[in-house]
């Protein structure tokens, strides 16, 4: 079943990958993701990269993170959803 199908294949979300610095705190990251303009949720994950946030379309990627104080260079991936499915 399809759910939220936008006209014109207009973006639904965006969804950022990021892969944070080795030792960052998880906490701080994720009261620094969540406080950006546009980010409705943030997970955190194991793997390759250790959080992924849910964002609106017309959010900007994450560039904030990377010009921290402590100057965390975080590998920031964007990948955009056009339609969702639920069960």
């Amino acid at each position: 079943m399809k759910v939220g199908v936008r006209k014109n294949q207009e973006a639904l979300c965006k969804f950022y990958l990021i892969r944070p610095q080795h030792g960052t705190c998880t906490s701080h990251a994720v009261k620094r993701l969540i406080s950006m303009n546009g980010v409705e949720e943030v997970h955190v994950t194991e793997g390759d990269y250790g959080f992924i946030v849910r964002a609106k379309p017309a959010a900007s990627k994450p560039i904030a993170v990377q010009n921290s104080p402590q100057k965390m260079k975080w590998k920031v991936s964007e990948v955009v959803s056009y339609a969702r499915y639920k069960k």
